[in-house]
C-alpha cells in the first residue's frame, strides 16, 4: 500500500514536470524575446567632409528657408532618404525628416528625428530630438492579479480619504489608463480580496471584459483581520491556473502587518537578511492549520521552533508563501505596496520594511516594494504600475539616448533642457524620460514610448567662436554621434540620429600704412607688425590680443581675416559666444626705429601713420618780421621733465632758417640761440618742448602745440614736409641793435682832420642827441641810435673854412638798412659785437682870400691870367693852320 502511494506521488510529479517544463521553456523564451525586443539594423546618415567642413551630404540635406548658417539631414527609411530639401523647422511639425525603423514605413516601429535651427541670437541654435514609438507588432499579453487587503484597518469605503477608497480608485484608474492606451485587450486582470478569509475574487479576464466586475468587487466593505499569506496563495493559484504563456504579475496592496499565517512545518532563513521563513506548511484542512498572533504586532501567541529555527511571528509563513510563489516558473514577479505601515512594540518600521521587501520580487534596481505614506500615494503607485504595464507593449522600452556635444559648441544653458510629450497620446509627466546634461553630453533614460506617443527633447547650443581653432563659415557638426537604444534589455542595439551642422560668419579688418618722411631718402622697413585688441570676449581662455604683419609688398594696404595669437593662427569671428559682435581695434604698432606711430580708425578702416619727426628754427627780425640769415641754434635732449641732460645725446647745432630739418625721436628737448645774425642782439633764452610716442608736440607747460601759423612772437609752431613729416619749428625774433653814428670832419682838399666844428643831431621828433665827444675834436660820435630818421647840421665850421651849409639826413630802416643824404661819404655796418656802425664824412673848404685895391697882389694875378690867354690863342692858331693845310692836300 505504501509502495503504491509512493508510486502514485512519483507518477504525479513526472506528469507535472512533463506539463510545466515545456511551458517553462516557452515562458522563458517569451520573456527573453520581450526583454530584448527586435534587433534593428542601423540606418547610417550620410555626411560629406571637405575644406568647408563636415555637414550632411548635399543630396541628403534639408534647410530652413532664410537660414544659411544651419543645415540638417533628411529623414527616410532603410530604402531611401525622403528627398525633402526644405521646410520651416517648426517643432510642432510631426511629418518631415524622420528616420523610420521597422518593416512597414507607413507604420514604423519607431521613428527618430534630430535637427537644428537658428534663433534670433547669432550663433545660438535650437536642437530638437524626437522619438516616436508604436506598439509591438507581436504583443504578448500580461496577466495581473490584484491581491487586496480588505481587513477592517483599511477603513470605510464611504470615507473618501480612506485606504480602501484609495485602493479602489487606484485600481479603477489603472484599468482605465491601460484601456485608454488601447491595450485593454492585452492585459488580463483578476482580483483576490482577503482579510482573515477570502472576501471576494474575480477570475482572470481582459480589462475590456473584466473592468466592471472588478470595480463591483472592490465595493466589498473592509472587515476582519489580516491573513496576507492566504491572499498570496490564492493570487498565485489564480495566475498558475492559466498556462497560456502570458507574463504573470501579482500586485499586493496591504496596510498592515499579517496577524494570521499557516503553521510552518519546514523552515529556512533568507540570504542576507537571515529572516526565518516557511518552506512547507500544515495542510489547511488539518487541525490547527493556522497560527494566530497579536493583532497589533504579528507576534505569535504561541511561538515554536522548526529545524532549530524559531518561528515567533506570522512573517515566517507570509514570507515563505511569497518565496514559493516567486519560485514558480509561471509567476514572473510580485509587486508589493505597504500602505501607511507603522512600527509597533514588536518591530520597528525598518524591520517591517525588510520583511515586506522579502515578500516582493527583486530586480537590478532592488526589491519591488514601495511604501505609501498617504492614501493619495496609493493612486500614484497604481498609476505608475499602469504605465509600466503599458510600456511593456511599447516599441521603445526602457530606452536611452546618448548625445555628445560637438567639439566646436557649448551648451547655452543646460537648465533650459526640456522633455515634452508631443504625441496624440500624452505620456504622463511622471513617466517622461529623464534627461540630464553633464559635462559634454546629454543622457536621456527611461524612454518608454508606445502607440501614438512621441517625446521631444529640446536644448540649445552656442557655436564656440571664441575658441582659437574656430574658422568662420566652416561647417561644424553640432553634436558627436547621437545614439538611441530602443530597448534597454538590448543595449548593444543602437541606431543613429542624423547630426545637423552649423557655421558662423567672420569679419575682416582693413589696415593701411602711411609714411610721413623728412626726405625722400629716408629708409623704410620691408614690413611692420601691429597688435589688435578683441573686445567683449566671454571666455577667460579666449584670445584678446593678436598680431598682424603689413608688408611693403602689400603696397602697405591689406584686408586681414587672420592674425597670429601666440603660436596659433586665428580667424576673426563676427560675434562672441553670446552672439554679441566683437569689436576689433588696432591698438599699437611694434616700434619702427626713427618713427613714431599714430593709429586712426575710420569706421573700421585702420590707418597706421609712421612719421619721422623734425625740428628746425627760424630767425626773424623783431623790427619788421623779416627772415634773418646768420643765426645758429643748439638743440639739447634731456631726461624726463628736463631734470637732467641726456648723456646719450650729443647736442646738435643748426642754422636758423635752414631748409633741412633735423630728425629727432620722442623725448624732452631744449633749443637755444647760440649765435645771432650780425647787427642783431643775441638772446639766450631756452625754449623747452617734448615729443610723445604718438608724435605729438608739447611745450614746457604741457600744452599741445598744434598751430601751423607762424607766431608773431618767440614761440613754437608746426610745419609738415612735402612728404608729410611733422616738424616743430621755433620762430625766434631778434631785435636790431642800435647804431653808433660817427661823424668825421676833414679838409676837403687835403683830407686832413679838422677840429673846431660843431654839429647838431636831431631825431624825427626834433629831439637833440648829444655827441659823446666834447671840446676840440675832429670826430663826433652819437651812440645808440634806434631805427628812425635823423638830421645832422653843422652849426659851426672850423676856423678858416667855409661852413657846411647842407642838412645831412640819416635814415635807419627796420631791416638795418641805412640811407644818408647830402654827405660827402658814408658807410654803415651791422656788427656782430657791439652796436651797429654808421660812419660819415663832412668836408669843409678853405675860405677864398682876395687882395686889397692897388696892392701888390694884383700884379701876380694879372700875369697869370695873361699867360693863360696867350696860351689859348697860340693853340687856336695852330689848330686853324693844320686844318687849312689838310684842305690843300
Amino acid at each position: 500500500m505504501k509502495k503504491t502511494k509512493n508510486l502514485t506521488i512519483f507518477s504525479l510529479l513526472v506528469l507535472l514536470l512533463s506539463i510545466f517544463l515545456p511551458m517553462t521553456g516557452l515562458l522563458q523564451s517569451n520573456r527573453s524575446a520581450q526583454a530584448a525586443g527586435t534587433t534593428y539594423t542601423n540606418i547610417a546618415p550620410n555626411y560629406q567632409t571637405d575644406a568647408s567642413g563636415t555637414r550632411p551630404a548635399s543630396a541628403n540635406s534639408w534647410s530652413i528657408p532664410g537660414q544659411t548658417d544651419v543645415v540638417n539631414h533628411q529623414g527616410g527609411t532603410a530604402g531611401a532618404w525622403d528627398g525633402v530639401t526644405s521646410w520651416n523647422g517648426d517643432p510642432a511639425n510631426k511629418t518631415n525628416s524622420y528616420i523610420k525603423y521597422g518593416s512597414n514605413a507607413a507604420n514604423p516601429d519607431f521613428a527618430i528625428r534630430k535637427y537644428a535651427r537658428q534663433t534670433a541670437t547669432p550663433g545660438l541654435f535650437d536642437i530638437y530630438l524626437n522619438v516616436r514609438g508604436n506598439q509591438q507588432q507581436n504583443i504578448t499579453p500580461i496577466d495581473i492579479v490584484f491581491v487586496v487587503d480588505m481587513s477592517g484597518s483599511m477603513g470605510s469605503l464611504g470615507d473618501s480619504g480612506s485606504k480602501a477608497t484609495a485602493v479602489r480608485n487606484g485600481i479603477r484608474d489603472f484599468m482605465t489608463a491601460v484601456q485608454n492606451q488601447g491595450y485593454g485587450g492585452y492585459v488580463n486582470v483578476g482580483l483576490v480580496g482577503y482579510s482573515n478569509v477570502i472576501r471576494t475574487t474575480v477570475s482572470m479576464a481582459s480589462i475590456n471584459a473584466n473592468q466592471a466586475n472588478i470595480n463591483t468587487a472592490l465595493a466589498t466593505s473592509p472587515n476582519g483581520t489580516t491573513f496576507t499569506q492566504l491572499g498570496i496563495r490564492n493570487g498565485a493559484q489564480m495566475l498558475q491556473s492559466d498556462v497560456s504563456g502570458n507574463k504573470k504579475m501579482m500586485i499586493l496592496l496591504t496596510d498592515g502587518i499579517p496577524n494570521m499565517s499557516y503553521h510552518v512545518t519546514q523552515a529556512a532563513r533568507t540570504a542576507g537578511t537571515n529572516l526565518p521563513y516557511g518552506t512547507q506548511f500544515r495542510d489547511p484542512s488539518a487541525p490547527n492549520a493556522t497560527d494566530s498572533a497579536n493583532t497589533a504586532t504579528s507576534q505569535l501567541n504561541s511561538p515554536y521552533t522548526v529545524n532549530t529555527i524559531p518561528i515567533n511571528d506570522t512573517w515566517a509563513g507570509t514570507i515563505g508563501e511569497a518565496i514559493l510563489a516567486k519560485s514558480s516558473p509561471i509567476l514572473a514577479e510580485i509587486h508589493v505596496l505597504g500602505i501607511q505601515l507603522a512600527s509597533n512594540s514588536y518591530l520597528t518600521s525598518a524591520q517591517i520594511t525588510t520583511r515586506m521587501q522579502a515578500i516582493a520580487s527583486s530586480d537590478a534596481s532592488g526589491p519591488m516594494y514601495q511604501a505609501a505614506g498617504t492614501p493619495a500615494a496609493v493612486t500614484t503607485y497604481l498609476n505608475s504600475q499602469a504605465q509600466n504595464v503599458i510600456q511593456s507593449f511599447n516599441t521603445i522600452v526602457n530606452g536611452s539616448i546618448s548625445d555628445s556635444l560637438g567639439s566646436q559648441y557649448l551648451y547655452a544653458n543646460p537648465t533650459t533642457l526640456s522633455v515634452t510629450s508631443v504625441g496624440s497620446v500624452a505620456i504622463p509627466t511622471a513617466n517622461l524620460p529623464t534627461a540630464v546634461i553633464s559635462g559634454g553630453s546629454l543622457q536621456a533614460t527611461n524612454l518608454n514610448i508606445g502607440l501614438n506617443q512621441e517625446v521631444q527633447i529640446h536644448y540649445q547650443v552656442r557655436i564656440n567662436t571664441e575658441d582659437a581653432a574656430f574658422q568662420p563659415d566652416h561647417w561644424y557638426q553640432t553634436n558627436g554621434r547621437t545614439l538611441l537604444t530602443p530597448n534597454g534589455a538590448n543595449p548593444t542595439n543602437q541606431v543613429d540620429f542624423a547630426i545637423p551642422s552649423a557655421k558662423a560668419p567672420g569679419v575682416s579688418i582693413q589696415v593701411n600704412k602711411l609714411w610721413n618722411l623728412l626726405t625722400s631718402a629716408s629708409s623704410l622697413p620691408s614690413s611692420i607688425a601691429f597688435t589688435v585688441n578683441r573686445a567683449t570676449t566671454t571666455s577667460p581662455t579666449a584670445w584678446q590680443q593678436a598680431k598682424g604683419t603689413l608688408a611693403q609688398s602689400d603696397n602697405w594696404t591689406k584686408s586681414f581675416t587672420q592674425l597670429q595669437s601666440g603660436v596659433n593662427t586665428v580667424y576673426l569671428p563676427k560675434f562672441n559666444n553670446l552672439g554679441q559682435n566683437f569689436v576689433y581695434t588696432v591698438v599699437s604698432e611694434d616700434a619702427v626705429t626713427g618713427f613714431v606711430s599714430n593709429i586712426a580708425n575710420n569706421n573700421g578702416v585702420f590707418t597706421i601713420t609712421n612719421s619721422e619727426l623734425g625740428v628746425n628754427a627760424e630767425k626773424y627780425s623783431r623790427n619788421n618780421q623779416a627772415p634773418l640769415a646768420g643765426s645758429q641754434f643748439v638743440i639739447t635732449k634731456y631726461n624726463a621733465n628736463w631734470a637732467a641732460v641726456d648723456p646719450t645725446f650729443s647736442p646738435i647745432t643748426i642754422n636758423g632758417n635752414q631748409s633741412a630739418n633735423t630728425k629727432i625721436t620722442p623725448g624732452y628737448y631744449q633749443i637755444r640761440e647760440s649765435k645771432a645774425p650780425d647787427g642783431y642782439a643775441l638772446e639766450t633764452t631756452a625754449f623747452n618742448f617734448r615729443v610723445d610716442d604718438q608724435g605729438k608736440f608739447f611745450n614746457a607747460s604741457n600744452q599741445e602745440i598744434t598751430s601751423a601759423a607762424l607766431p608773431g612772437v618767440d614761440n613754437f609752431y608746426l610745419k609738415k614736409t612735402a612728404l608729410g613729416a611733422p616738424v616743430i619749428v621755433l620762430a625766434k625774433y631778434d631785435a636790431l641793435k642800435a647804431f653808433d653814428l660817427v661823424v668825421n670832419k676833414i679838409d676837403q682838399t687835403t683830407g686832413k682832420p679838422l677840429t673846431g666844428a660843431q654839429f647838431t643831431l636831431k631825431d624825427a621828433n626834433g629831439n637833440v642827441i648829444n655827441a659823446q665827444e666834447s671840446g676840440a675834436t675832429a670826430t663826433f660820435t652819437f651812440n645808440g641810435l634806434p631805427v628812425g630818421t635823423y638830421t645832422l647840421t653843422e652849426t659851426q665850421a672850423p676856423n678858416g673854412y667855409m661852413p657846411f651849409n647842407k642838412t645831412i639826413t640819416v635814415t635807419i630802416a627796420a631791416d638795418g638798412t641805412v640811407t644818408v643824404t647830402n654827405s660827402d661819404g658814408w658807410t654803415s655796418s651791422l656788427e656782430a659785437n657791439g652796436n651797429n656802425k654808421i660812419a660819415l664824412t663832412v668836408k669843409n673848404s678853405v675860405k677864398n682870400v682876395f687882395p686889397a685895391t692897388g696892392g701888390s697882389g694884383t700884379e701876380k694875378y694879372a700875369v697869370i691870367s695873361l699867360s693863360f690867354i696867350l696860351t689859348a690863342l697860340a693853340a687856336s692858331g695852330l689848330y686853324l693852320f693844320r686844318i687849312k693845310r689838310r684842305h690843300k692836300s
